[in-house]
């Protein structure tokens, strides 16, 4: 690559980047048949759909790339598209290694826990926090969130898949956590839900304010996905 110009460069990792996703991240069964999904995460995005998400995957590792001048640990988002990326737990697990490393914890005692803020757009995130990472993207399945009362309530008619308000995530340890009126909720990928590909794949645990009892949650089937696949 001794001959291309710096553009050059930047246009050929551009496409190293763009090949990779369509490697991992073919499109779904019901748009190629012939394509051999079985170890992918299944999406029932159309072909076109599918394209444009995989376009804003390229978009915000390159800019991640680029403004981190070829390190992204210079430049970590105020607040992260999680559902752009292919391994989203291993992020969340870079967070719980940091708070473990800060308070000087072995990682096995630490859990997830999030707060869902008054945010609705990444754009509303002037800083990054003090403690844990902003995350967006996300939308709600069997109930929604109550922004005005910070509680998880029942999903308004014809509201299929609530978008989500940015969520702040961080690590905690076993020790200091009380989940009294606290709703431990399942995040998947997809809305094809499942803990093992080529479902949805579950991803972890977020913890959401109620001020009913948890079963009522858990029968209506409540989750948080990282796409919504099917709108």
């Amino acid at each position: 690559m001794s001959h291309l110009s710096s553009e050059g460069v930047s246009e050929y990792w551009l496409c190293v980047f763009f090949f990779f996703f369509l490697m991992i991240r073919r499109p779904p069964r019901s748009t190629l048949s012939s394509s051999s999904a079985a170890s992918d995460v299944y999406k029932r995005q159309d072909l076109g759909s599918w394209y444009a998400d995989a376009l804003l995957r390229v978009a915000q590792l390159h800019k991640w790339a680029v403004d981190g001048h070829g390190c992204p640990s210079k430049n970590v988002p105020v607040s992260l598209w999680i559902s752009g990326l292919f391994n989203p737990m291993a992020y969340i697990t870079a967070v719980l290694q940091v708070t473990a490393r800060r308070a000087e914890q072995p990682l096995d005692q630490m859990e997830i826990w999030t707060d869902l803020t008054d945010m609705m757009e990444p754009e509303e995130a002037t800083g990054l926090p003090e403690d844990g990472m902003y995350i967006h993207g996300l939308c709600m399945e069997g109930a929604r969130w109550n922004g005005a009362k910070s509680l998880i309530a029942d999903s308004q008619p014809k509201e299929l898949h609530p978008q989500l308000p940015l969520m702040l995530v961080r690590g905690v340890l076993y020790s200091d956590v009380d989940k009294s009126g606290i709703f431990e909720c399942p995040v998947y990928i997809t809305t094809k839900r499942g803990d093992s590909p080529p479902y949805g794949v579950f991803c972890f645990i977020a913890t959401l304010r109620t001020d009913k009892d948890p079963s009522k949650w858990i029968l209506a089937g409540a989750a948080i996905m990282m796409s919504d696949d099917i709108a």
